[in-house]
């Protein structure tokens, strides 16, 4: 397994960590990281950006435990580097390396960005969460990118967070003025193929609806063969492994993206479909709230029953055209704040803010 570390050479030197980056395995899995790290260096900012990162890979838990064990040990040649500012992806189980690392140079700046899942599924009472607050001191600036995500972590933690920064979308990438315009899809999901993003409820509905449609199921996962069981009734297009580019061509030829997720911090790919003008049909959860307005830009599944999916799903195909194109319309200029160009510069002000206070 390699591990991603590149140089830029600046001024001041930044750090960039994270267990979660692309991988020819998983192309999307911590593709924000890449994007914001790329944005960065190419800020000419008058900062040296390092990255150390770890490829997402499906792994047993042995195969988990080497795979950090080895990306650890590895990365401990960092703790000889000294960096203006360490800032770290994915709270858990990184907030342990950053903690250590102050140990060495208590001068630098640690900043911590949790994604969700982090948080979420750890840390809920006796010693780790005990353990998570005590490490958590060592945090100069701590970010999660959405207000769900912010309250629960606040809760956790038992400190403030700084800042809710989503993640950035390219709009070099994914935009509304492509040549991909005729709709072959009536229905876009993008995303791992697992229970946590509602896949089972949503092949369950799509199994009951009344007509054939066109679907396309971009991601992979191990409920893969049970989405390609819908081919029996639907037209079914299931894609694995593919570049930014080819997944906005795919949001531009649909004529909604469907996430029933039931854990989502923030939907990347729902203010990425927004940007190509796609509107979504979400779970009411989360960063979903931040995203999607009622009726304007998109829809709220009122469960995440099969039933009611089902129902919102035939609503949708229902809608007329002039409904449909004014969806479009507002999807197209909306989620406008959570641009890359945006992020980077959020980032990029607040270790300049850092290095001016030393």
């Amino acid at each position: 397994m390699n591990i991603g570390y590149w140089k830029v050479n600046m001024t001041y030197r930044v750090l960039i960590l994270s267990n979660m980056y692309p991988s020819a395995e998983k192309p999307y899995a911590g593709v924000y990281v890449k994007n914001l790290y790329q944005g960065l260096c190419d800020s000419n900012s008058g900062m040296q950006y390092d990255l150390l990162a770890m490829p997402r890979q499906y792994t047993s838990k042995f195969g988990s435990m080497y795979k950090y064990s080895r990306f650890l040990l590895r990365s401990f040649k960092r703790f000889f580097h000294k960096y203006e500012v360490v800032h770290i992806h994915f709270f858990y189980p990184l907030i342990a390396w950053g903690a250590l690392y102050k140990l060495f140079h208590p001068s630098s700046r640690l900043v911590i960005t949790c994604h969700g899942t982090d948080i979420n599924n750890h840390f809920s009472g006796g010693v780790s969460q005990r353990v998570a607050r005590k490490l958590s001191r060592s945090i100069d600036y701590l970010i999660t990118v959405g207000e769900e995500l912010k309250q629960v972590t606040e809760i956790k933690l038992n400190r403030k967070v700084d800042a809710v920064w989503p993640a950035g979308i390219d709009e070099r990438v994914f935009h509304n003025k492509g040549e991909c315009r005729e709709k072959h899809y009536d229905f876009i999901f993008v995303g791992s193929f697992t229970a946590l993003k509602g896949i089972p409820e949503l092949i369950a509905a799509l199994q009951t609806v009344s007509k054939s449609l066109r679907l396309c199921f971009v991601g992979s996962g191990p409920l893969k063969e049970d989405i390609k069981a819908l081919s029996d009734k639907h037209c079914l297009t299931l894609k694995e492994n593919l570049p930014q580019s080819e997944i906005a061509c795919l949001y531009q030829r649909s004529k909604f993206l469907v996430l029933p997720s039931k854990s989502e911090a923030f939907g990347l790919v729902v203010s990425e479909a927004m940007y190509c003008g796609v509107p979504a049909i979400v779970s009411e959860i989360g960063g979903l709230t931040m995203q999607v307005r009622e009726a304007s830009n998109g829809f709220f599944f009122k469960s995440l029953t099969a039933k009611a999916i089902r129902e919102r799903l035939e609503l949708a195909l229902d809608l007329t055209s002039a409904k449909y194109e004014q969806l479009v319309g507002e999807a197209s200029d909306s989620n406008k704040q959570f641009s890359l160009v945006k992020i980077v510069k959020q980032h990029r002000q607040l270790y300049r803010r850092f290095f001016e206070c030393d």
